[in-house]
């Protein structure tokens, strides 16, 4: 096994996930669980699972890589009563 000097002498395979990877590997494993059970609905369901986590993963990626910036939104008026200017 080759050790990569920039992860510090991990190996490469020890490198983090990122969210993306991780809603992958749980499709992965909701599509093994298809494949394992014998009940027709459930197969449907697993899969149906697994496709939204794939739909999770694609958007962890484009979330990934936009800079959010919050900017609160301008200030609300008051909901009491009017008042007017003494002079």
């Amino acid at each position: 096994m080759q050790v990569c000097k920039k992860t510090h002498g991990r190996a490469p395979d020890a490198w983090p996930m990122t969210p993306a990877d991780h809603y992958r590997k749980r499709a992965a494993q909701l599509r093994a669980m298809a494949r394992e059970t014998d009940s027709p609905h459930l197969v449907g369901e697993w899969r149906h699972l697994a496709d939204c986590y794939i739909l999770l993963a694609q958007q962890a990626e484009k979330n990934a890589g936009v800079d959010t910036v919050y900017e609160p939104g301008p200030p609300r008026l008051t909901d009491g009563p009017a008042t007017e200017p003494q002079a």
